[in-house]
């Protein structure tokens, strides 16, 4: 968010070579120019079908292990709960 508020509201995207400089984009993407703020973290990462940003990587990433870092997390849960009964219930 920071990364669009410093860029008027919009999100700079970084077009490849090979993409024509007229491009419709929506009302929250623009080009990224020499103006453009926090490079780094606007879209820059060439996917197969798409731009995409090292926030929208991170996200994907705590999407995909979410589920089984909950599984672990309640794996050991359940251990500690049965050591500390000492398997008398």
């Amino acid at each position: 968010m920071g990364v669009m508020a410093l860029n008027h509201g919009q999100m700079p995207v970084q077009l490849p070579a090979n993409v024509a400089t007229l491009v419709d984009f929506d009302i929250r993407h623009t080009v990224m120019t020499s103006a453009t703020h926090l490079k780094f973290f606007c879209d820059w990462i060439q996917l197969g079908d798409g731009i995409a940003s090292p926030g929208d990587v991170l996200a994907w990433l705590g999407d995909a292990i979410m589920i089984p870092c909950l599984a672990i997390w309640a794996a050991f849960v359940i251990k500690d709960y049965n050591e500390g009964n000492n398997g008398c219930r």
